[in-house]
């Protein structure tokens, strides 16, 4: 299965934005992407070997960057990314 699909070492990530229907408390935050458009993002990791291993809400107004660095170093498929 890995000489197909990969040895689990490289991955990928991104989030997907959901826009929601009310504004809550950060309705005064802007998005460079969005806008001012509520909304949440489901930040997901996925390996080489298509199967996700980490997945998190976050705000669409906030840096992804943190969000990468928990999804690689709190599960032991994300610390086996080169």
């Amino acid at each position: 299965m890995a000489h197909i699909w990969g040895l689990g070492e490289t991955a990928s990530n991104d989030g997907q934005f959901f826009p929601t229907t009310r504004h809550g408390e950060a309705m005064n935050l802007i998005n460079a992407k969005y806008g001012i458009d509520p909304g949440i993002k489901a930040y997901t990791h996925v390996s080489d070997q298509f199967g996700p291993f980490a997945s998190q809400k976050i705000p669409a107004t906030v840096n992804e960057a943190p969000f990468i660095l928990d999804g690689l170093l709190t599960t032991d498929a994300g610390r086996k990314i080169k």
